[in-house]
């Protein structure tokens, strides 16, 4: 053996000495604080502040994590039945806080996540976040999920403030509250380098107090807003020349008498637009040559403008049409399809009032489609016992589409029943798409999968390279 190599291999230490070191030694608390404390800041801070158990050098460690997580449920100790009943655990939560803010001292803190499910919390909200604004904070999240309506019908509500140094902070840059914070904002919001901003069940003091808010983030890039009837808002005025995602929620309890909500989105860059509404009454969207994306979820009838809200996205790449929208389009009058040259991807609800008549003619307006997807199946439940499922009649249109001669090239069905309406569209869907690569099925039941399999392996494929997956629903294996 050459001596070189038989110098280099004598050198060597053993395998198990190797071991036996690393078990005589802390290997974690050998490392530098900075370290230490980074680790620390991906746990919540309760199991951070645990660790002054294990040794002196540890007492103070996470006095210097960068991250705080609050969250009132982990003082549960798994008791949920207790906590219902009682405000001591909670009681402890917040001496809890109140400690970990004082040794912070001031300060940097990077994230800072507050999560309350008590009364008892919820008041101390508002001094909390007054600690952490000035530390240099970047992302704050607060959570408000304690029960404040004894009565769904009732308009009785527990407010929470929230302080308005928050809307004055300089170093934000994400922002998200979800609870029933009123948005009392001063005088002049400034909010210099905020990009995300995300806000979930909150009160608003007037009409322009979103766009008030909005006008002082003159960087915001995401906005994501869901609604409540009794948010304080009638008309919605979202312009933001910096916004590149919008995204709104607001549905209406049947209880409640629908009144003149309006919604208005203008954005110059916007790229991704999302709402799912059955409450307004008006819509308008407009100065949004960017977009890309759009998802349209409109559920209310007394909307005469919600068709004239997809004619205005006509120019994007991928849309998503909800079920009650194609119902529109099936029942309005001499309403005629604007045609859709850039789309790529479409996705469509099912409906229960409505087959897939419509269908037809979106594959004729859009001919350069290449994916098409049933997120929520072919047929949809019905509440009826003699007939759970609605059913459809599938009428081949007398001319194959475009997009089926020359660039579908994707299909997928989720929730597939097995209905004989269902297998006549697929077959359809199969024998017409020529340049089809793979169309994948999931059925909601294993059985109809096992009963309907052979007859949808032996269908006609008009593309010679097209893959027929069948699956269930969770998608774990494949036939």
């Amino acid at each position: 053996m050459d001596s070189g190599l038989q110098e280099t291999i004598t050198k060597q230490p053993r395998f198990s000495e190797d071991i036996s070191r690393c078990n005589n030694k802390n290997t974690i608390s050998d490392l530098p604080d900075a370290v230490i404390s980074h680790i620390l800041s991906f746990l919540p801070t309760k199991y951070a502040v645990g660790t002054t158990i294990l040794s002196k050098r540890w007492n103070y460690l996470w006095t210097s994590v960068k991250n705080l997580d609050f969250d009132s449920s982990l003082m549960l100790n798994n008791n949920r039945s207790y906590y219902a009943s009682s405000n001591e655990f909670m009681k402890s939560f917040v001496e809890f806080v109140e400690r970990v803010l004082f040794f912070h001292d001031g300060m940097s803190i990077d994230k800072c996540r507050i999560s309350s499910r008590s009364r008892v919390c919820d008041n101390q909200i508002y001094t909390w976040v007054s600690a952490v604004v000035p530390c240099h904070l970047k992302e704050l999240q607060v959570t408000s999920t304690s029960v404040r309506r004894t009565d769904i019908h009732s308009a009785e509500l527990w407010h929470v403030d929230l302080p308005c140094s928050l809307f004055t902070c300089k170093t934000l840059t994400t922002l998200k509250l979800s609870g029933e914070f009123v948005l009392r904002l001063p005088t002049r919001v400034c909010l210099p380098v905020l990009q995300i901003l995300h806000l979930n069940s909150v009160i608003y003091v007037d009409d322009v107090s979103i766009q008030k808010l909005i006008s002082g983030c003159p960087v915001l890039e995401d906005l994501d807003i869901e609604r409540h009837y009794w948010d304080g808002v009638q008309v919605m005025d979202i312009y933001s020349p910096t916004l590149k995602r919008f995204s709104m929620q607001f549905f209406l309890y049947d209880h409640v008498e629908r009144s003149s909500h309006k919604i208005s989105v203008r954005g110059p860059n916007l790229l991704y637009l999302k709402l799912a509404d059955n409450m307004a009454v008006k819509y308008s969207v407009d100065n949004i040559p960017s977009l890309v994306e759009a998802q349209i979820g409109i559920y209310n009838y007394n909307s005469p403008r919600s068709l004239e809200l997809v004619e205005e996205v006509t120019h994007v790449r991928v849309l998503q049409l909800s079920g009650k929208i194609l119902e529109f389009m099936e029942s309005s009058k001499n309403y005629k399809l604007p045609m859709f040259q850039n789309l790529a991807r479409l996705e469509l609800g099912a409906n229960k009032e409505a087959g897939w008549d419509l269908l037809a003619e979106l594959l004729k307006s859009t001919p350069n489609l290449k994916a098409l997807v049933f997120p929520r199946g072919l047929v949809k439940r019905i509440s009826s016992p003699k007939k759970p499922y609605f059913e459809f009649e599938w009428y081949p249109p007398e001319s194959v589409p475009e997009c089926l001669l020359l660039s579908l090239e994707t299909i997928i069905i989720h929730d597939f029943f097995g209905k004989n309406c269902e297998i006549d569209l697929v077959e359809y869907l199969l024998e017409n798409a020529k340049v089809l690569k793979q169309m994948t099925i999931y059925f909601l039941y294993f059985k109809k999968q096992e009963f309907c399999q052979r007859n949808l392996l032996r269908c006609k494929r008009g593309s010679p390279t097209c893959k027929l997956e069948l699956l269930p629903k969770d998608g774990f294996y494949q036939v």
